[in-house]
């Protein structure tokens, strides 16, 4: 029986056409690895192929947009299939409206051994190895769709695995389970939906690009055996891992213990992704004195500048992006103050009590700049916009109507 069993790499949303975004500068030592990250990810999932001796390569959309990729997207993807081809393992495409198959330049021709899957459009792709069939891959199931009959061979052999590629969002009850594996794309989050007989997953985005897509990404390595569901592997494929970190102070902590403690953690950081250059946020909450200090004066730079110097200065770097204070813990019992400073924070208490209470500030800018990027500003959108701005202006008022005190 195990001449049955096969594998295949499951992967997706490369977005080759997004760099890093979301900051404000970069270390020139950092800056060309930010804007190929998602090609070197990308190319990272070929060369799992490759090692792992995969029989196919199954892709879920949102490869690249090729209007803003420009001719290296599509060369490079073509270049990358054609490396497998070298090694007789099909690609099984299931296009997204973003790379779908007639945005396709019509001057890069890809390898053979891609088969693109087109959306409504009835079509089963069946994958051989040493002229057996092994497995047949499709699109979403429509009505009209039937299991193919291969070479005589009868429809209830269990042996031929039956896989499903699609583009979009799936829930459990909405996924046949007489498929064998849901390949699922359209979620950067990797989540397996249902694990059962039937498998339904999501390999995720190849690498994050910010913040919002902290954590190590990757592909999906799918093992099929006869008589169990198929086994997943996690081979990550991320060239750079963001990270958010947080660290507690009160009253005692020392700017001595502090910086110790993010050493500390930073080295750590280190050790979990030595292989891979990293990129760190820092956030401090808690109470004490030390949180004005962060705020003022040089302390979070010269903490900044000596978590860069030990970590991010080489390569692989960890490369500490800002340290800052979180806005809220900055108010404190100010607020119940008899000064203009506590009646100025109790006002802003009431818009975040009263979430009706509008926070609009366009009616102050003049005529015919509410549309521009100014006028979108001057107003909270939606609830989490809200609380972040008057989290951040009610620090901003202590450290201005604060009395001034000697912060070394």
């Amino acid at each position: 029986m195990a001449e049955w069993s096969f594998r295949f790499l499951h992967a997706g949303d490369f977005h080759l056409e997004q760099p890093a975004h979301g900051l404000t500068d970069a270390p020139d030592h950092l800056r060309s690895l930010l804007v190929e990250l998602p090609y070197r990810a990308a190319e990272k999932v070929f060369d799992h192929a490759i090692a792992e001796r995969v029989d196919f390569v199954v892709l879920t959309g949102d490869l690249l947009d090729v209007s803003l990729a420009g001719p290296h997207g599509p060369r490079f993807l073509a270049e990358q299939c054609a490396r497998l081809a070298e090694r007789g393992a099909p690609v099984y495409w299931a296009s997204s409206r973003l790379d779908a198959a007639e945005r396709w330049p019509h001057g890069c021709r890809l390898p053979e051994n891609v088969h693109r899957m087109v959306r409504n459009r009835a079509e089963a792709h069946v994958f051989e190895r040493d002229g057996r069939p092994m497995a047949w891959i499709t699109l979403p199931p429509h009505e009209s769709l039937e299991r193919p009959r291969l070479r005589g061979v009868p429809l209830e052999r269990e042996e031929l695995r039956h896989i499903v590629a699609a583009h979009g969002e799936y829930v459990p009850f909405n996924l046949d389970e007489k498929v064998d594996y849901w390949a699922l794309g359209g979620r950067h989050a990797r989540d397996t939906v249902r694990d059962a007989d039937s498998v339904a997953h999501y390999a995720g985005t190849t690498q994050g690009r910010s913040f919002a897509e902290p954590g190590m990404h990757g592909c999906t390595l799918v093992q099929v055996t006869p008589l169990a569901p198929p086994r997943l592997s996690l081979l990550p494929t991320s060239a750079l891992v963001w990270h958010e970190a947080t660290i507690e102070v009160d009253d005692t902590t020392t700017r001595e213990r502090l910086e110790r403690l993010l050493r500390e953690r930073t080295a750590a950081l280190a050790v979990t992704h030595p292989e891979r250059d990293q990129y760190l946020r820092w956030t401090v909450h808690g109470s004490g004195p030390l949180l004005r200090r962060l705020r003022h004066g040089t302390l979070a730079a010269d903490l900044l500048g000596t978590l860069r110097e030990q970590f991010g200065r080489t390569r692989p770097a960890v490369w500490t992006a800002s340290l800052r204070v979180r806005a809220e813990d900055v108010v404190g019992a100010t607020i119940e103050e008899d000064t203009l400073l506590g009646a100025y924070l109790r006002e802003l208490r009431g818009y975040s009590w009263d979430g009706e209470r509008p926070l609009d500030l366009r009616e102050y800018l003049p005529e015919g700049r509410a549309p521009d990027p100014l006028g979108d500003a001057a107003w909270a959108s939606d609830e989490a916009t809200r609380g972040a701005l008057l989290a951040e202006a009610a620090a901003l008022g202590v450290d201005l109507l604060s009395e001034a005190e000697d912060l070394p």
